[in-house]
């Protein structure tokens, strides 16, 4: 079984949902997860449209997944899932926000996926074999003097994470060409800087669905 083609299937399996659901994203809220980040059942659908993919091929499959946390061992193999990367983005009528789905195999992430249903932009790795964006292969800035360097950032929603992040972008703004904060959505900061949009990323406190 090709683990890379049902991470893409999969990923992309909310979209015409999450399309749909975008036109009246206020209907779909649930709660506040803290002052600066919400839950809707969006993310609850999107999920579990994503876990159904994944099981069709395999019945058996472990999950780390944002919204229902662990099912099943996490010791050999387990699939990850954000379900809407952004979902303050979504809520707000933002187009950036995304799907991602990854595959794990013995501590050690084998394919990654996300696709931003709003605009039908697909990202993917695999081990061994490169980055692409939309089939396009893609690589990182070779930009290597700090001062020439324009950096990203994905403030925390967690004030104890978001106020050292805070002092570090105060540091670095003073030592190079910018910093790009990009609200909600960490897989947007994260694929900027796979294709070279930006120089480096920095965040204090990130989630393993946020960036596997």
């Amino acid at each position: 079984m090709n683990y890379l083609s049902v991470a893409i299937e999969s990923a992309k399996a909310p979209s015409n949902f999450l399309i749909k659901a975008a036109q009246d994203s206020s209907a779909y809220f649930l709660k506040n997860k803290n002052p600066r980040d919400i839950l809707t059942q969006a993310d609850i659908t999107a999920e579990h449209i994503i876990k159904n993919s994944i099981l069709e091929k395999f019945p058996r499959a472990n999950f780390l997944a944002e919204e229902s946390g662990v099912k099943g061992s996490l010791t050999d193999d387990f699939w990850v899932i954000d379900p809407i990367d952004g979902t303050v983005n979504f809520y707000r009528g933002s187009k950036n926000f995304c799907s991602m789905v990854a595959y794990v195999e013995k501590s050690k992430v084998k394919v990654g996926v996300l696709h931003f249903p709003m605009t039908d932009e697909l990202f993917y790795a695999e081990v061994g074999k490169g980055a692409f964006y939309n089939g396009k292969k893609i690589h990182v800035s070779n930009i290597d003097n700090l001062s020439n360097m324009y950096a990203s950032t994905q403030m925390s929603s967690k004030m104890d994470r978001r106020l050292p992040n805070i002092k570090i972008t105060d540091y670095l703004l003073k030592k190079i060409v910018n910093v790009h904060v990009i609200g909600f959505c960490i897989g947007r900061a994260l694929t900027e800087l796979a294709r070279g949009v930006t120089d480096f990323h920095y965040k204090n406190g990130i989630n393993y669905w946020d960036y596997a």
